[in-house]
Parts: structure tokens; C-alpha cells; sequence
């Protein structure tokens, strides 16, 4: 669409992205950690974030981004929404987060975002575990599994990527985009994989104090710092929640 092939002054959006539910900008001159189209907007409690960095730059249509200092002792220091306050994961939704991660899959483990509570059990995400991946679901209490799935699409070390999750009907799907070699937009991955979702998931209405985290776990308290990267390695530009299956290219700036 017309706004999002516009350059923004500063290096950020011109606006968001056409049917967002949400859209959270961490890079640009729209910078900040409210929600430029819904609700789901974050605080930054434990200093995590710094919004607007120069260290890793950006990706397509920024200059640059959200840098996240390192992981947390534990979840309560992650850069967070409020309790109760996530997407609707009721139904169909696709979740498109832009990150940049300078550790090698192989040599850690890392969440770029999640979404439970913080006492345990389900979580909503998409993770690396040493060059394993995979996604997981929760129910609407965040206490048991809607289905959950495995493959080979993971992240680029030292580059722009976006993964989407996705769910459409009773199938989550998981994928890895990357920045294209002129810097312009997005390439998918191979490896992209996906699994059966059986179920209602949670949503603002019906969720156990659900949040959703960033650099994260947020389903269970004290233990997060597993998929947690630290040593200032990780940077995050933007967020993007569709309430629908979307399967377009990833939104550039």
C-alpha cells in the first residue's frame, strides 16, 4: 500500500500498516511504547529498552530501532504490557515482529516476544532453542496447549528479520522473513512449518493476567531468563497484530 512504501522524516513509518489491530513502533520518529492503533501498548519498567538506537540501525524504511540492554534476572524487567492487556488470540490473528539478533541460533536460546502470565503454565510464542524451533499455543486460562509444532525456518544472525505467527482456523502457521539484499523489503525463509490448533485462545476478556513480553518467556516467573538475550545483542523496530490470517509480505516502513 501507498503508506507503507513512503518513507517516514527520520527514518520511521509513515503510518501504520493498512487493517492493523495493533502497531507498536520502537525505531523512527514515531518511537514509543504505546500502541499507534489499538491498546497494546508496554511499559518499560526495568529500563530494558532504549527506544530509537543507532546500534544495530534498522530495518527497511528506519534508520533505527528499539535496543533491548540484556536479559533480565527475571520476567518482571522485561519490557511488558499491563496485566490483562494482550492481543485476541480468540481466533484467527497474525503477529509480525521485527527484530535483529547478533548471537548465532546455534549458541542460544531466545524468544522475541511472548504472551502468558507469570504464573506459569501455556505461553503463546515462537522460539530458538540452540538451532531448534518451534511455536507454542496456550489456552485461555494459560493452562494446557492448543497444539504446538516444530521446523527448520529460524532467524539471520547479524540481520533484519520478521517472524510471523499466525493462526488461520484450526492451523498455527510459524515463519522467518529476512531483509532482502538491497535493504528494500522482506524475503521469506525456507523451513516454515506449522501445526494443528485446536480451541479457544486467550484474549483481553478471557485471559489469567496474560501480558505479552519482549526478549522473553513470560509464562513463568523467575525462570525466564533462559530465553532471555543479553549483552546488548538483541533490537527490536516494530510490532504489528492483525486480527486475521494475514499472508502478505511484512509491513516496510
Amino acid at each position: 500500500m501507498m503508506q507503507q512504501m513512503l518513507l517516514g522524516y527520520g527514518g520511521g513509518p509513515a503510518g501504520p500498516p493498512d487493517g492493523a489491530a495493533s502497531f507498536l513502533a520502537f525505531g523512527g520518529a514515531t518511537a514509543s511504547f504505546d500502541d499507534q492503533v489499538g491498546s497494546l501498548d508496554f511499559t518499560n519498567t526495568g529500563s530494558q529498552m532504549t527506544l530509537s538506537s543507532s546500534t544495530h540501525g534498522g530495518p527497511p524504511g528506519f534508520t533505527n530501532s528499539g535496543l533491548i540492554a540484556g536479559g533480565t534476572g527475571n520476567n518482571t524487567g522485561n519490557v511488558r504490557t499491563a496485566a490483562d492487556n494482550i492481543p485476541d488470540l480468540s481466533g484467527d490473528f497474525t503477529i509480525d515482529c521485527c527484530s535483529y539478533n547478533s548471537s548465532a541460533p546455534s549458541s542460544n536460546s531466545w524468544m522475541p516476544w511472548s504472551i502468558g502470565n507469570y504464573t506459569g503454565g501455556g505461553a503463546w510464542y515462537i522460539y530458538n532453542s540452540g538451532g531448534s524451533v518451534r511455536f507454542d499455543t496456550s489456552d485461555t486460562s494459560f493452562s494446557g496447549r492448543l497444539g504446538e509444532a516444530g521446523g527448520s525456518a529460524n532467524y539471520t544472525q547479524n540481520k533484519w528479520c520478521v517472524s510471523r505467527l499466525r493462526r488461520s482456523g484450526n492451523t498455527t502457521y510459524a515463519s522467518w522473513y529476512e531483509e532482502n539484499s538491497g535493504g528494500t523489503g522482506w524475503d521469506l525463509k525456507s523451513g516454515s512449518f506449522s501445526g494443528s490448533t485446536t480451541g479457544t485462545g486467550p484474549n483481553i476478556a478471557n485471559s489469567s493476567d496474560g501480558r505479552m513480553i519482549l526478549n522473553g518467556w513470560a509464562a513463568s516467573y523467575g525462570s525466564g531468563g533462559g530465553y532471555q538475550v543479553g549483552s546488548s545483542q538483541v533490537s527490536v523496530a516494530w510490532i504489528v497484530v492483525y486480527a486475521s490470517s494475514f499472508t502478505d509480505t511484512p509491513y516496510v516502513g
